[in-house]
């Protein structure tokens, strides 16, 4: 302490930063806990993320005629042959005439491609649920078997917070591990029906991961296929914001917060920018 204080200057200056030190604590203890970090939903108009905007913009790009189908499922395409419908992880339930209308349109020749349980409810013959307590951290899963699908994509990563309920002898695992499958391919009519367990390989964080883009245009279809893309904005809860660490993609999911991640703000372009791939 300098000589030229005297004990009353030095009481002060102790009290000054014992009061100084009292004050951060309490800014420190009563700051606003940090906002949880919402990355948008598998939405193909969304550059968030989890949005799909990037694989939609891809489709375009490589020669696939897309568009995203606003109509009511019974207002499908008869003429089905070379037609891809998408569903990612819709909130809605489908009603009876909905699901009618889809089988038809996958029994005459139509691809369907469904993602999450609630994707499942519009497949004929389908069947998957919620994991109880599931693990969110994301996860390499090898392909099971020799197909299509797994065409250059020896594995693919994906967080599986549903599994399919039970496979019957004409439905088939192309992915998944530990008596869990997570990528489901089956024949119905003239059709098929691919179901993922989640719609994060196809998504703008996720879909540079090992095999995931392989997976997607897999599950697509040749270039000449139309693309019918369901683009109502009725995402479910499975994942409506989650934790991306930047050292990683998709490293925790659902009700955590993230101050270091990073993702554009700015409204997305018509083009396929590297905004749509942010990690």
């Amino acid at each position: 302490m300098p000589a030229f204080l005297d004990r009353g200057d030095r009481q002060f200056l102790v009290s000054a930063v014992a009061i100084m030190s009292i004050l951060l604590v309490l800014t420190y203890a009563l700051r606003p806990a940090p906002a949880r970090q919402a990355v948008g939903s598998p939405s193909s108009y969304s550059a968030e993320w989890l949005g799909t905007k990037a694989a939609f913009l891809l489709l375009q790009q490589s020669g696939y005629h897309v568009e995203r189908w606003i109509s009511s499922p019974e207002e499908l395409p008869e003429n089905t042959g070379g037609t891809t419908l998408i569903f990612a992880e819709p909130s809605e339930r489908p009603s009876g005439a909905d699901r009618a209308a889809v089988s038809r349109f996958v029994s005459a020749g139509g691809r369907l491609v469904v993602m999450g349980a609630s994707g499942a409810s519009f497949a004929p013959q389908s069947s998957a649920t919620a994991i109880p307590d599931s693990n969110l951290t994301p996860k390499p899963y090898p392909a099971l078997l020799p197909s299509p699908l797994s065409l250059n994509a020896s594995e693919v990563t994906m967080v599986a917070p549903y599994e399919w309920t039970r496979l019957a002898p004409w439905q088939l695992a192309i992915y998944g591990k530990n008596n869990q499958s997570v990528v489901v391919w089956y024949r119905f009519g003239k059709g098929e029906v691919i179901w993922w367990a989640i719609a994060s390989p196809m998504s703008n964080g996720s879909i540079r991961e090992k095999g995931n883009l392989a997976l997607f245009l897999n599950s697509v279809g040749p270039p000449s296929s139309r693309v019918l893309w369901d683009p109502r904005e009725r995402w479910g809860p499975a994942i409506s914001s989650y934790d991306c660490r930047c050292h990683g993609s998709w490293q925790y999911l659902l009700r955590r917060s993230c101050p270091n991640c990073r993702k554009s703000r700015q409204p997305a372009s018509d083009g396929l920018s590297r905004r749509c791939f942010t990690r």
